[in-house]
């Protein structure tokens, strides 16, 4: 299914075997860290501002780590690329050694800011070579000393926030994150002026004026896509019964919401996942195995936490009231969701 929509843009149907809400063996999820991770910096770094002088970074894909480190050295690329999908495409990318950007020294100043930029944040986790498993995705900041090169139009719009990418997730606020932002640059940054202007004037040197960058297509539309989905009836087999057994299609499930009717559809964390209108809102354990539709509504199981409300039992349903249920295979990556008039 994520293959299917998120890449090739299709529909899917899922066959007898997808149909059932029987969860597998398979442990293991994208789960989100709520907590950072803190090390000892490298050797000849200088203290960190974390407790004890050391570096601590949040394990998400839209975090940084300190300005000037590398993330690489300060969290777990697997555990960021297991929140979304990671393909290796690598770019082509021949630097003309008669380039004149090549000498000089202020626009290659600039650019060595943006690739610190970029390798201080969970983006190097899948677009700097070294970092990856496979190869890089897409763009990545060890092209060659033109690195940017390798970054499409519609990349570097997303980069400066010429197109949006706020559905992507990100830290609220710079304090928690190391001092950088992504609400409006797609490009983690602590400077969103300078980042701003380097990206103007690149797409300017590129031949494309700032409206044109504002109308080229989003990028990575799946992410918004999520988030203004508009639910339609369940159908059979999903719903909630009489007893507050829930009832799902499409296989096991790392993430199950409960919401308010017209509540925003759940999107990637750390600030899309709950919703206003979270009613009730529960996760597996990072290595307890994906849950079957069975469960009441209100019951939490072993290997399961209730991440809405924190503490207690939720609201009770309404008979008659209408109710948006979410239940998603794992992060951004929704099976049953649907809205069902409670018994």
């Amino acid at each position: 299914q994520n293959g299917c929509e998120t890449f090739a843009g299709g529909t899917f149907t899922p066959g007898a075997v997808c149909g059932s809400c029987v969860a597998s063996d398979e442990v293991g999820g994208a789960i989100v860290p709520e907590e950072p991770t803190c090390r000892d910096p490298l050797p000849g770094e200088p203290p960190g501002a974390g407790p004890g002088g050391q570096v601590c970074t949040l394990p998400i894909i839209s975090a940084s780590t300190e300005p000037g480190r590398a993330f690489v050295d300060y969290a777990d690329c697997a555990v960021v690329r297991s929140q979304r999908p990671y393909y290796a495409m690598p770019p082509e990318v021949t630097t003309n050694p008669s380039d004149p950007r090549l000498a000089d020294d202020a626009y290659l100043a600039e650019l060595a800011w943006v690739r610190e930029q970029a390798e201080a944040s969970a983006c190097a986790c899948c677009h700097t070579a070294s970092a990856t498993p496979s190869g890089p995705a897409a763009w990545d900041t060890e092209a060659g000393p033109l690195w940017i090169d390798s970054v499409s139009d519609a990349a570097l719009a997303m980069f400066g926030g010429l197109t949006d990418s706020a559905a992507f997730g990100f830290v609220e606020d710079p304090a928690d994150n190391n001092g950088f932002d992504r609400s409006v640059t797609g490009l983690p940054t602590t400077d969103r002026p300078r980042l701003e202007a380097f990206v103007v004037a690149e797409l300017a040197r590129r031949g494309i004026e700032v409206e044109e960058a504002r109308a080229l297509p989003p990028f990575a539309p799946f992410f918004r896509d999520i988030i203004d989905f508009q639910p339609a009836r369940c159908e059979d087999g999903q719903g909630i019964d009489a007893d507050g057994t829930i009832r799902w299609t499409g296989g096991g499930a790392r993430y199950v919401s409960i919401l308010e009717a017209d509540a925003q559809a759940p999107g990637a964390p750390p600030n899309f996942d709950l919703p206003d209108g979270t009613l009730w809102a529960i996760r597996v354990e990072p290595e307890a195995p994906a849950m079957s539709c069975g469960m009441r509504y209100g019951e939490v199981g072993g290997g399961v936490i209730q991440r809405v409300p924190t503490t207690g039992e939720p609201p009770a349903l309404e008979s008659g009231r209408d109710y948006f249920l979410y239940v998603q295979r794992d992060i951004v990556q929704p099976i049953t969701r649907c809205l069902f008039t409670a018994p």
